[in-house]
């Protein structure tokens, strides 16, 4: 398996934190360790895209994580429809020159 590269981790986060999450269903849904967790979610809360409710003891999503998640998932979006073209132009081209 694959290590994710952090803008996976910081979705995968803030997609579970939409609405309210513990840390600990944090961990299971964005499969983080407790470290791993904590320090997302300090970086998170820094920022604005993440704040903590003391007295749920949940994490939510901001709005601006929320817009944070739109934009990553259109550029996500973007970049698959790219790597299709991509390599519906290489087999085409290939294809053009075989004997």
């Amino acid at each position: 398996m694959q290590n994710r590269q952090k803008d996976e981790m910081v979705r995968d986060i803030l997609s579970v934190a939409n609405g309210g999450a513990t840390i600990t269903h944090i961990m299971f849904k964005a499969f983080a360790s407790h470290t791993q967790a904590k320090a997302y979610l300090g970086e998170l809360t820094e920022n604005g895209f993440v704040e903590y409710d003391l007295l749920d003891r949940k994490y939510r999503t901001t709005p601006k994580g929320l817009e944070y998640l739109q934009v990553a998932e259109k550029m996500s979006e973007m970049l698959a429809i790219s790597e299709i073209r991509r390599s519906v132009a290489g087999r085409k081209s290939t294809e053009v020159y075989q004997f």
